[in-house]
């Protein structure tokens, strides 16, 4: 490939042309209906409060009180857990990236007891292997609320 000089000002008209072309492809391409729900959920649900659904949301709520009230401690919300690592070649290239699963709340009870929770509206089809994975590979029993 040969390469090109350019003096300044030609890079630059070459620079303002190819933003001219950018952003007439900007203007093509359609614009959000909704600015609230910007994308159709897959599975129906609403973020809310910055939350995947609803219910979610909601039951944040809930444990934040609890939490404020003193029954529970450690909160901690979205905690992800690797299931199976990212997988290699000998070249260190990837073959297979990591596959994860992060948790909705994590918080340790009054008896001393921590919970993990994931809050499912529907549960899909990946929700049994995974839940099953977590039980295998940290010994975490995730409950479904």
């Amino acid at each position: 490939m040969k390469s090109v000089r350019m003096t300044p000002e030609q890079y630059k008209a070459a620079q303002e042309g190819i933003n001219k072309r950018l952003s007439r492809l900007a203007d093509a391409v359609p614009t959000v209906v909704n600015p609230k729900y910007p994308l159709k959920q897959k599975y129906g649900n609403v973020p809310t409060d910055g939350k995947d659904s609803k219910k979610e949301a909601k039951r944040g709520k809930e444990l934040r009180l609890l939490q404020k009230a003193g029954e529970i401690t450690e909160l901690q919300e979205q905690v992800k857990f690797t299931l199976v690592p990212r997988q290699d070649d000998k070249s260190g290239k990837c073959i297979f990236r990591a596959v994860t699963y992060t948790l909705d709340y994590q918080y340790r009870d009054r008896d001393g007891v921590m919970r993990y929770e994931d809050v499912k509206g529907y549960a899909n089809d990946r929700w049994p292997m995974k839940r099953a994975l977590m039980l295998w590979i940290h010994d975490i029993l995730v409950e479904e609320v």
